[in-house]
């Protein structure tokens, strides 16, 4: 078998307590890469691609070859290849940790 990080109920696309470290020390969070086509075993695609571009490190799809969904991507970056980011990743607020 492969990676369960995309099972159903995973929540692979919650980097909000790890981009707090790696923001506090300078550095740009980063979502794990993700698949957006279904048959490829695609869950959450849209949310996946959404966190990746928010999180202001790399946006890096696994798809195999020919099988990513290029309309998804399209809209993680401008037409010259410029990823659509903040200029700092989102944080979790304090109440997520009460």
């Amino acid at each position: 078998g492969g990676s369960h990080d995309y099972q159903p109920g995973g929540d692979n696309w919650n980097i909000g307590a790890t981009s707090l470290l790696v923001a506090a020390v300078g550095l740009r969070p980063s979502k794990d890469n993700f698949r957006t086509a279904l048959e490829g075993g695609a869950l959450n695609a849209e949310l996946n691609a959404l966190i990746a571009t928010l999180s202001t490190g790399p946006v890096g799809f696994s798809d195999e070859l020919g099988t990513a969904r290029y309309d998804l991507l399209r809209r993680t970056c401008m037409a010259d290849g410029t990823l659509l980011q903040p200029s700092r990743a989102p944080l979790p607020i304090d109440r997520s940790y009460t």
